[in-house]
This record gives structure tokens, C-alpha cells and sequence, in this order.
């Protein structure tokens, strides 16, 4: 059976890498006083008062919050907060009767995503999906490795399918951690229901070992140690060896002047660099090609300072996308995602998936932890071990890498409602 020492250090390892607050978000800023649903009364405020943060974007849109159920990696079961938005009379053709999941970050939750949805929602017509992991805000569980993630985004899949949503009109959008959790996602459906999803993997890097190394350069004499820790407590993932280049079915976005994903861990540095190794190798996509070639000619992003000027001090890794546009010239983020769906829609029409409707009913398994999982137990290891956790929790918490560690998002990313009603 699985020892309480390996559980102690993913806990303390979960604290550092996804950090989680368990709280009703609604009730917080003010909403659902009285017998009055905290949902329903902020929705109605967004809608109703000219001066709520969110009046203008959620105009148009149907918005719905509901629970998924899941079930972590150990077997616990789960309930995740989950929300959608559907464009009511879209005038953007490109998603309409797609449907976009977002996978966000560390740290990340969808309350603070809010604008950046509803924008996407109008810029392409698709129904925006997002939900929070186990632990985060409402969501009920927890989070202890990586696995749990996957199973979170298993799970938001699953309910797709089980509405008879097909899986060509399913688009996975992962933001940095949330784009390696929907690279692992997908792999998962490929594996058990011989699908695939579409991806558009945005702000992400090559490896989990890779980022935390070059994100704490100190580490960089510890390699091994922290690659070995990160695969003993879950938390190694290699998304890069799953992504590898652009194709129909998958597209990255990157940004200039990353300060949290170092250059060497970026998931578009690898991309670019297998692209430039392998060429000629490359599959052949026919029709597709140029618009492939295309979107790996835009994917750099950097912030539009003629929108935006006042964010040019943040860290370009925190922007949200409708702040973005590609440095080859005057494409925003949004532009590159429809062209992204027009093109690959066109591609996947030509070359569509046949799905058994048993497939859809049932979906694909969690991942679980073996019931005879093992650790450790030998005290010289545990010592070992304990030692390199220590050593990357002291070197994580450093004043200089502290801020990475807050539970608080950016000022940019909060739009903190002063007063319901």
C-alpha cells in the first residue's frame, strides 16, 4: 500500500506547484445575500448594472454553472464547479457548435478568466467551457499530483461525450500548466477510445523538471534530484514528447519576454527547434499545409501596447489572450484561434473520426493509483528524499521567487466586483 511518507511530500510538493483555496468566490465579493443564489445574484448584476465589470461582455451570452462529478486519482470522488458560455446569436461562424474546454494554470480558477471567456465566446462562436480543479475555490477535493488533474479534465471530456457532443467539435485550450494537463488529456482518449481532441496549447513548456529548474535556477546543480522527486510524488510531466509539431489537430501559442517559462523550457522553443530538426519528416497535412505554415509563422505572441499600453510592465506570461496579438503583424490572439478552427474544421470534415455511441456513453476511465503502489519506506531513503524537498521548498521560497508562490492572481487578472447591486 502506498506509505503516509509519500503522501506527506506531495502534499508539501502540491503547496509549492498548484497551490489550492477552498472558498465560495461568489459569496466573497458580496453576492448572495439573504435566501438569493450567489451565482444567480452575480449573474443578474453583470447583466443589470451598467457599472458591474462584466455588463458589457456578458451581453449575448447564455451562461451556465453546473457540477461535474470525478474521481481523483486515489478514488475519491470529487464534484468540480464548472461553467459555460454560449454565444445566443453568434456573428462569428468559425466555433459555432464547437466546443472550447479551457485548462487553466497554477493558480489560475475561472472567476478571474471571466472576460477573457466571454470574449472568446463572441470572437468565435463556440461555447466556452471552464471549471475549476479539485480543491480550488468550490470545487470539492483535492489536489496531490498531477494525475488528479488529468482526471479532472477526463472527467469535463466524459460529460461532453455523454451529451452526445462528437469529438471533432471538441477543442481543449490549455493554459500554461492547463495546456500539459490537456496534452496528457488527450493522450488519455487516445489510448482507451482511439480519438483525438484538438488542441491549442498556449504558454506552456516542454517538461515539468524543465520548468521548475529553469524557473529556479539554483536547482539547475540539482538536476536529477528534482526530476527523480517530481516522478517519486506524480508531478513529472512531458508534455513536449506528446505535442512534438503543429498539425490539424494541435497548435501552440507562445509569448516574448516569458519571465516564468524560462526560453529552454517553453513548449513553442522545442516545437520550433523539432521543426527545424525534422522537416522534410514532418507529415504532410495536403490542403492544410499552408495554413499550417501560417499559424506556425504567428504563434509568437507579445502584448498589444496600442490597446494596452498601461500592462507593459507585467509579465507577459500573466496577460490574458485579448490582450495579445502576434509579433509577425497585426493578428490578435483571437484571429489566430479562428484561423486555427477554420482551417483545421476544414481538414477534420474531410477526415472525420467514427465514434461508437457506446464510446460516448460510457467515455474513458479515470487514471488510478495501483492498489499496491509502493514508497520508500526505508528511513536512510525517506532522509534523502526528505532532504531534496527541502532543498527545492527552500530554494522556492527564496524572496526573489516568492511572489510565484502568492494566491493571489495579478491585478489584471482580478476584476473585483466593489459593490453588488
Amino acid at each position: 500500500m502506498t506509505s503516509a511518507f509519500k503522501r506527506k511530500i506531495q502534499t508539501l510538493l502540491a503547496t509549492v506547484l498548484f497551490p489550492t483555496t477552498h472558498k465560495d468566490w461568489y459569496k466573497e465579493k458580496g453576492y448572495g445575500k439573504g435566501k438569493a443564489d450567489a451565482f444567480d445574484d452575480f449573474l443578474s448584476n453583470q447583466r443589470q448594472n451598467s457599472k458591474a465589470p462584466y455588463h458589457d461582455v456578458f451581453q449575448g451570452l447564455a451562461i451556465q454553472r453546473h457540477a461535474v462529478d470525478c474521481i481523483d486519482y486515489r478514488k475519491n470522488h470529487c464534484k468540480l464547479d464548472s461553467i459555460r458560455f454560449t454565444p445566443e446569436n453568434p456573428k462569428v461562424k468559425s466555433g459555432e457548435g464547437l466546443h472550447i474546454v479551457n485548462f487553466f494554470g497554477r493558480l489560475e480558477y475561472y472567476e478571474c478568466n471571466f472576460r477573457d471567456m466571454a470574449q472568446q465566446a463572441h470572437a468565435t462562436g463556440a461555447t466556452i467551457h471552464a471549471f475549476n480543479p479539485p480543491g480550488m475555490n468550490s470545487s470539492t477535493g483535492h489536489v496531490l499530483e498531477f494525475k488528479d488533474l488529468v482526471n479532472a479534465g477526463i472527467a469535463q471530456v466524459n460529460a461532453l461525450l455523454k451529451n452526445g457532443i462528437h469529438p471533432d467539435k471538441i477543442i481543449l485550450q490549455g493554459n500554461c500548466m492547463g495546456a500539459a494537463v490537456a496534452e496528457e488529456v488527450n493522450a488519455h482518449f487516445e489510448k482507451h477510445l482511439h480519438i483525438q481532441l484538438r488542441r491549442i496549447n498556449s504558454n506552456s513548456f516542454k517538461s515539468m523538471s524543465a520548468l521548475v529548474i529553469y524557473l529556479y535556477p539554483p536547482l539547475s546543480l540539482l538536476k536529477d534530484t528534482v526530476k527523480k522527486l517530481l516522478e517519486y510524488t506524480g508531478w513529472q510531466t512531458t508534455p513536449g514528447k506528446l505535442f512534438r509539431t503543429t498539425s490539424p489537430h494541435k497548435v501552440y501559442m507562445s509569448r516574448v519576454n516569458d519571465q516564468t517559462i524560462k526560453r529552454e523550457a517553453r513548449m513553442g522553443t522545442r516545437v520550433y527547434k523539432l521543426m527545424k530538426q525534422e522537416g522534410s519528416a514532418e507529415p504532410d497535412y495536403g490542403d492544410y499545409e499552408p495554413h499550417r505554415q501560417w499559424l506556425d509563422e504567428h504563434a509568437i505572441m507579445a502584448l498589444d501596447t496600442e490597446k494596452f499600453a498601461g500592462d507593459e510592465q507585467v509579465n507577459p506570461h500573466e496577460l490574458d489572450l485579448y490582450k495579445l496579438k502576434s509579433i509577425s503583424d497585426n493578428v490578435t490572439a483571437y484571429d489566430f484561434v479562428n484561423r486555427y478552427i477554420e482551417s483545421s474544421n476544414q481538414y477534420i470534415e474531410s477526415h472525420p473520426q467514427t465514434v461508437e455511441s457506446s464510446q460516448l456513453k460510457t467515455g474513458a476511465p479515470y487514471l488510478h493509483e495501483a492498489a499496491t503502489a509502493v514508497f520508500p519506506e526505508h528511513d536512510e531513503v525517506q532522509q534523502k528524499i526528505m532532504g531534496a524537498l527541502n532543498e527545492f521548498l527552500a530554494v522556492a521560497t527564496l524572496p526573489e521567487y516568492r511572489q510565484l508562490s502568492k494566491e493571489e492572481q495579478p491585478n489584471e487578472r482580478i476584476e473585483v466586483i466593489s459593490e453588488p447591486h
